[in-house]
């Protein structure tokens, strides 16, 4: 029989020692910012037995936990959360009496253990099972899905966002990341389903009870609790595969539906991880701590808190280009399982490591790709106006100060210490301490940082503290006598505006470098000193035709502003001969003067003539800076505007030259995740210029990967980009409105956008969203749920459909509140849909028409309504400030490289 059984055989005897039955239901992480365990119990090993039963939503089992006393006691407190407890007993303890009280179950020993003992704990458990995962705060969980007809069931422990405190909602235990240990895991699981864990599976074995069989696993080495998982599944399984690295042997193994077709994609995927795991072991002189790597496409997944060490789990949907998505959990596999926080507040450490290891793994297994558009991305997205109170650990941010304390102390000073701090913590604990004095110990060796100056120092002042407000470097030279005055000042960097707050003291070690034309090797760019005064000057420039570049470090973390003739001659040399400036540099100079012009702090002729040189430009890590900022859906500062045709004119002039080259060398390039990136990050917005290679190109593309998808219904044929029912009178479009979802939901995010932004130039397009609107109305045919979130795109992507959904909206309010405002995943979206990209004096002044008549019937969407007109009125301010300046320059510009609007 399964542990069930037993242990209500052991209910049934008042005899038992340790008899103890309760139901726990408290949220787990508000017991770990309460209290901690006592010190002075460590467990060595756990021997879990898990049994899953999804047709009852439970689960049972029992744990052995083997542990050591440090110090006499007579009381051993662990956790236990939302777990039913019976048949606790300590090895060689008369009686054991328990208690309970906020998340921690206390053992009451009848005598006290001494130090240097050992004892067996032993404790039996039941919970109940999830259905969906929809909340953070753990458990075991089953999802649904369907292969082919049949329905069929995934069982998982929900890992918990950001893995805190969370396999206490499993099996009681020791939850906290300093006290690792090993452990034996087997599972019992339904016939006909296999069950995965961190370990590969030594032996299966019939359960007594019919139906069931057990599957146990090899004993992981010493794991942190939140590193334990399984998931139960009858996913097809692909044959082995088996990856080589210098230091041993690891087999991968696929877990997908039955439908899924990879084919050479997937090839692909097994290769680029290969090589992710050969740089990984290499870089970091540590093997690959498993041998082996389950690899499971899940159907239904809602939250990214599966995965575990030697079990990644990804959306189904990523492959079979999957390469991306499963890159950060194998990482994770070395950061944050083979070494572990001491505690929750340490925890952040492992992730800039890990933030810091990635990008370098992505840019040497892609062909020298950046991490996309990463640089300025975490400037525009992560700093918030007005700035957020108290400091912000964020995992980029971290990974880039790790990349900036690359670029200054050396690559060989940087990885020694980086090393040196893993390996003296094998399958132990970090603290941020550790790791800053590991880097600064090996730096003061080899001499790459001052004796003065250590890690933490730099750290503290580019870490701590408020991450909304971030340095300006500004740069005036004196071309008199070859000097430069450097003043450093806090800015909030805001998209269409910025806030100095000098006035409140903060400095930062700002590292002093600088290139010129007479030396533009970056490798030997060490700082001259390190600068946290508010001003400094340094002599003995280049001449004053030469240009300098001070500080050249693409890291993000700071942006470096010239004086005008400096930018001139910026903009020169890299028209002229932009190949001698290394690609880094190139990206760090653009981003610096878009965003610069962006919040105010540059002309916009300038950081408009910083872009020319993109004419002659091949690196897709460039221009994906450009796409971001100009082009992007996120950032486009004329979306909307007078000016909106004429950039876009200048845009596909700027692309022509290099995209019709790039189109056709496409499938010449070396590495297919180069191209992967290339195309799916920096071609998918530029179909809103209008570039016609591109969209000839994409078409392509995306015809052979959605062949690879077939709809259920292979009767119903769709035209991808321009479907039949849009030029039609089909009385059918509803359905077939829904088959296209169903298709299109299949794409990458990437695909998915070009093709909301190029069905707006199809023929009925504008009738399609006059059905779509009117449906909204319809009492008898409504709108199903799964039509809306692409309906809702597409009635919004077009400026000129736009300015109808809005007054559609406007007029209507009344129904469409009523009809969908109890209807969480329709109504915020839509609200937010069609007032979010408003952006002239016209719109505002209905917008604010809207809310005067509506606002005390807005509900929870007042906020949002109010944010809207916020973000409408700096944009407007922000064209009135700047437009006139742009159209000049892109008049000028368009006359003398000869762009026409036809082109």
């Amino acid at each position: 029989m399964l542990l069930l059984l037993a242990a209500l055989i052991g209910l049934l005897s008042p005899a038992v020692s340790g008899l103890f039955t309760r139901r726990f239901y408290d949220n787990p992480e508000m017991s770990a910012e309460v209290r901690r365990l006592p010190a002075g119990v460590k467990p060595t090993s756990y021997t879990l037995r898990l049994a899953v039963r999804p047709s009852e939503d439970r689960f049972e089992g029992s744990v052995q936990i083997n542990v050591t006393f440090e110090q006499p006691t007579r009381v051993v407190k662990l956790y236990a959360c939302r777990l039913t407890l019976f048949n606790v007993s300590v090895e060689r303890v008369a009686e054991t009496d328990v208690t309970y009280d906020m998340g921690m179950v206390a053992l009451l020993l009848s005598e006290e253990v001494q130090p240097g003992e050992s004892r067996l704990l032993q404790l039996h458990f039941e919970g109940e099972m999830r259905e969906k995962l929809r909340d953070q705060y753990g458990g075991v969980y089953k999802e649904s899905y369907k292969d082919g007809n049949e329905l069929r069931w995934i069982v998982s422990l929900d890992k918990g966002f950001g893995h805190r405190m969370y396999a206490s909602t499993v099996f009681p235990c020791f939850d906290e990341p300093a006290l690792k240990a090993s452990f034996e895991i087997s599972v019992a699981r339904p016939s006909g389903m296999t069950a995965l864990s961190v370990m590969p599976r030594r032996a299966t074995e019939p359960a007594d009870e019919e139906g069931y069989e057990w599957d146990h696993f090899e004993t992981t080495p010493p794991l942190s609790t939140y590193s334990v998982g399984f998931l139960v599944t009858n996913l097809t399984a692909d044959p082995p595969i088996n990856l080589y690295t210098e230091t041993g042997n690891v087999t991968v193994q696929f877990h997908h539906r039955s439908k899924i077709r990879l084919g050479r994609e997937w090839k692909r995927d097994i290769m680029m991880l290969h090589s992710a795991l050969q740089y990984v072991v290499d870089y970091l002189g540590i093997p690959y701590p498993l041998p082996k790597l389950d690899i499971v496409a899940m159907p239904t997944y809602y939250w990214d808190q599966l995965s575990t060490m030697g079990l990644l789990v990804e959306r189904e949907k990523v492959f079979p280009i999957g390469y991306t998505e499963m890159l950060p959990d194998l990482v994770d596999s070395w950061l944050i399982h083979f070494v572990s926080p001491e505690w929750w507040s340490d925890y952040y450490v492992s992730r800039y490591v890990a933030q810091f290891l990635l990008r370098e793994t992505f840019v040497k297994t892609t062909g020298g790709a950046s991490w996309y558009g990463f640089h300025m991305n975490r400037i525009t997205t992560e700093l918030t106006c007005p700035p957020n109170d108290g400091p912000h650990y964020t995992e980029d941010a971290g990974g880039s100060f790790l990349e900036l304390m690359r670029e200054m102390l050396s690559e060989e000073t940087f990885r020694c210490g980086l090393r040196n701090f893993l390996l003296s913590n094998s399958y132990g604990t970090i603290t941020a301490s550790k790791l800053w004095s590991s880097l600064t110990e090996r730096a003061h060796a080899d001499g790459t940082l001052p004796q003065t100056l250590s890690v933490a120092e730099l750290e503290a002042s580019w870490l701590h503290g408020n991450r909304s407000i971030i340095p300006v470097l500004n740069v005036a030279r004196d071309y008199s006598n070859n000097s430069a005055l450097l003043r450093q000042h806090a800015t909030v960097m805001c998209l269409n505006g910025s806030v100095a707050v000098e006035g409140d003291g903060r400095l930062w070690w700002i590292p002093i470098a600088y290139l010129t034309p007479h030396n533009m090797d970056l490798s030997g760019a060490r700082p001259v000193r390190w600068m946290k005064e508010r001003s400094l000057t340094i002599n003995n420039l280049t001449d004053p035709e030469s240009f300098v570049i001070v500080s050249p470090s693409d890291t993000g973390m700071f942006l470096v502003n010239y004086d005008s003739h400096n930018w001139r001659l910026l903009s020169r040399a890299l028209s002229s001969s932009g190949k001698k400036f290394p690609a880094s540099v190139r990206r760090k100079l653009l981003q610096d003067a878009l965003l610069l012009a962006s919040v105010g702090q540059l002309q916009h002729r300038t950081a408009l003539d910083m872009t020319l040189f993109l004419f002659n430009e091949t690196d897709f890590t460039v221009w994906a800076i450009f796409v971001a900022f100009l082009v992007g859906d996120c950032n486009r500062p004329f979306y909307g505007t007078p000016i909106e045709d004429k950039f876009n004119v200048y845009v596909r002039c700027l692309l022509t030259p290099v995209m019709e080259q790039s189109v056709n060398e496409y499938h010449q390039i070396a590495n297919y995740y180069g191209r992967y990136i290339f195309r799916g990050h920096l071609y998918e917005n530029l179909e809103a210029a209008g570039f016609q290679p591109f969209i000839n190109f994409t078409e392509e593309y995306l015809r052979d990967y959605l062949a690879m998808f077939p709809l259920r219904d292979n009767s119903s044929q769709l035209v991808i980009f321009c479907p039949e029912f849009m030029t039609n009178d089909s009385a059918n479009w509803r359905t077939e409105l829904e088959g296209l979802q169903e298709r299109i939901s299949k794409l990458s995010p990437s695909e998915s956008k070009f093709w909301e932004k190029s069905v707006a130039n199809c023929p009925g397009y504008a009738t399609l969203i006059e059905r779509i609107l009117n449906a909204t109305l319809d009492e008898l045919e409504p709108l199903t749920r799964s039509m809306w979130s692409r309906a809702i795109i597409l009635i919004t992507n077009d400026r000129h459909t736009r300015n109808e959904t809005f007054r559609f909206f406007v007029q209507h309010f009344d129904q469409l509140q009523k009809r969908y405002s109890g209807r969480p995943e329709v109504w915020p979206h839509l609200v937010k849909a069609v007032i979010s990209k408003i952006r002239t004096e016209e719109g505002l002044a209905e917008l604010l028409a809207f809310y005067k008549a509506n606002k005390n019937k807005l509900g929870s969407s007042r906020e949002r309504v109010q944010t809207a007109i916020w973000e409408v009125r700096r944009a407007i301010e922000w064209n009135r400030d700047y437009l006139d300046e742009i159209d000049a320059w892109l008049s000028d510009t368009l006359a003398t490289y000869g762009c026409y609007s036809s082109q």
